[in-house]
C-alpha cells in the first residue's frame, strides 16, 4: 500500500487530480486496446507525459530497474547503428527511429500500473470490449461490410464464397487475427485458474468471452492466428495443471478437427498450408528468400531497421525472382535479422528471453489465492507464446495494433514482480 509523502501544497493539489486522470487515460488506453491503434497512441502517450507529472507533483509512484532496460537499450543502439552504417536518408531515419517508441511505453507501463487501485477492474473492462469487438467481427465473417465504412467491403475469404475475412476495427484482417489470439488467452487464463469460490457471473463472463474471441479468430482465415492458438493454449493449461496439457491439446484439436470437416472454407484454407502454387505461400517465401540474401550481404548491422521492406525489390532482381511482393519479411527473426543484423538479433532474442523468464518466474511464486495477478501473468506467457508464433509467417513485432498488447502485457508483469504489488492492493485515493 503506498502512501501519500510530505510534498509542498502547490504539488499536493495536483496529484489526485493526476491520479484520476492517470486512471482514466488507463481505462481508454486498455479500450483502444480492442479497436483503435490512433486511441493506443493517444492515450498511452497520454499516460507517459502525466505519469511523469504526476511523479514529478510528489505522487507516491516509484521507479525501479524491470530487468528489460538493458536488451532495450541494447536494442534501440543496434537499430541506430543499423541506420548510420547504412546511411540511410535522414527522413528515413527519423521515421524508423520512431519505431522502436513503444519500448519506451513498456517502461512507463511498468510504473504507471502503480497508480490503478484495482487492476482486476482495468482486466474486466478489457475482456467486455474484446468480446463486443469479436461479436463485430463474426458478423463481418457473414455480413461483409463494415460499420464505420459504408459501402466498403471486406475481402472474401476464396472467390466466389460468400463468407469474409473479419478485421475488426484494424483495417487489415492480419493485424486483427494476431491481436485477437493474444485477447483470447486473457479468458483462458481466467478459465484455468477459476476454482469453486469464483462467482458464476464471472466465470460465464469469461466462458463467453473465450468462445466469442476464439471464433473471432476463426472468422479471419489467417492460418498463422490458428497454429498460435493450437500451441498457446495448451501451453496455458500446462502451467496451471501438468496433466491438462493432454485433454486441452485434444480440446482445441478437436474443435478445429470439427470446423475442418463441417466446413468447406476452413478446411481449403488449412489445406492451402501444403499448396506450392498458392500466391501468399509463394510470395513469403520469395520474401524470405530476399531477406536471407539481405543479412548474407549484411551480416553485422543489415540492411538497416526496416529498411528491408523498401530493399526487397532490389533483392528480387538480384536473386531473378519476378514479381515479388514489396514488403516487410513476414517473419519477425528474419525481418529483425536482415534488418539489424546479428547485434541487433542478439539483443532481440535477449529482450524476448528476458520477458519470458519474467512472466514464467511470476507466475510460479505467486500464492494461489493472487487469483487476478495469476491469471494476468499466465495470459502473458500465453500472448508472448502467441506473438511469437504468429510472428514466423508475419511482422507481429512490427504492427502496432500487435505491439502495443504484447508490451502492454509484458509490463503488467513486470509490475506484479515487485514487492507488494502481487494482487494490486494500491489505493493512491
Amino acid at each position: 500500500m503506498l502512501e501519500w509523502g510530505t510534498v509542498p501544497d502547490l504539488k499536493l493539489r495536483y496529484q489526485k487530480p493526476l491520479a484520476l486522470l492517470l486512471i482514466g487515460l488507463h481505462i481508454l488506453y486498455f479500450i483502444a486496446l480492442t479497436c483503435s491503434v490512433s486511441g493506443m497512441e493517444i492515450f498511452g502517450w497520454g499516460i507517459v507525459l502525466f505519469f511523469f507529472i504526476f511523479k514529478w507533483a510528489g505522487g507516491p509512484a516509484k521507479l525501479y530497474k524491470t530487468g528489460l532496460e538493458l536488451p532495450i537499450f541494447g536494442f534501440i543502439l543496434a537499430v541506430f547503428l543499423s541506420l548510420v552504417a547504412n546511411g540511410v536518408p535522414i527522413n528515413n531515419f527519423v521515421y524508423d527511429m520512431g519505431r522502436v517508441r513503444n519500448f519506451v511505453l513498456l517502461l512507463t507501463f511498468s510504473y504507471s500500473f502503480q497508480v490503478i487501485p484495482k487492476l482486476r477492474r482495468l482486466l474486466i473492462i478489457f475482456v467486455v470490449s474484446s468480446t463486443l469487438v469479436g461479436i463485430y467481427a463474426i458478423w463481418q465473417h457473414f455480413s461483409g461490410t463494415e460499420i464505420l465504412w459504408r459501402g466498403r467491403f471486406l475481402d472474401a475469404i476464396s472467390e466466389g464464397a460468400k463468407r469474409y475475412a473479419s478485421n475488426g476495427f484494424f483495417g487489415l484482417s492480419i493485424y486483427f487475427a494476431h491481436s485477437a489470439t493474444m485477447w483470447t488467452t486473457v479468458p483462458w487464463a481466467a478459465l484455468l485458474l477459476s476454482s469453486k469460490g469464483r462467482g458464476p457471473r464471472e466465470k460465464i463472463l469469461f466462458a463467453m468471452a473465450l468462445a466469442i474471441n476464439f471464433a473471432a479468430v476463426i472468422c479471419t482465415f489467417k492460418r498463422g492466428a490458428w497454429l498460435s492458438l493450437l500451441v498457446a493454449l495448451p501451453l496455458m493449461s500446462f502451467y496451471v495443471q501438468k496433466k491438462w496439457i493432454t485433454r486441452s491439446i485434444f480440446g482445441v484439436l478437436g474443435v478445429f478437427l470439427i470446423l475442418f470437416c463441417v466446413s468447406d472454407n476452413i478446411r481449403l484454407r488449412a489445406l492451402s498450408t501444403f499448396d506450392n502454387t498458392s500466391f501468399s505461400n509463394g510470395q513469403r517465401l520469395n520474401l524470405w528468400a530476399a531477406n536471407i540474401q539481405m543479412f548474407k550481404e549484411h551480416p553485422l548491422l543489415g540492411v538497416g531497421f526496416i529498411e528491408n521492406e523498401p530493399l526487397s525489390k532490389i533483392y528480387y532482381e538480384k536473386l531473378n525472382i519476378p514479381n515479388g511482393l514489396i514488403g516487410h519479411a513476414h517473419n519477425n527473426f528474419l525481418g529483425i535479422l536482415s534488418s539489424t543484423g546479428l547485434v541487433g538479433f542478439f539483443f532481440f532474442l535477449w529482450f524476448i528471453a528476458a520477458a519470458m523468464i519474467a512472466a514464467h518466474k511470476t507466475y510460479l511464486e505467486l500464492p494461489h489465492e493472487k487469483y487476478w495477478a495469476r491469471v494476468i501473468v499466465l495470459s502473458s506467457i500465453g500472448a508472448q507464446w502467441v506473438f511469437h508464433i504468429g510472428g514466423l509467417t508475419q511482422w507481429t513485432f512490427g504492427v502496432w495494433s500487435n505491439q502495443h498488447f504484447y508490451f502492454t502485457w509484458i509490463a503488467l508483469t513486470i509490475f506484479l514482480r515487485q514487492p507488494g504489488q502481487g494482487d494490486s492492493k494500491i489505493s493512491c485515493i
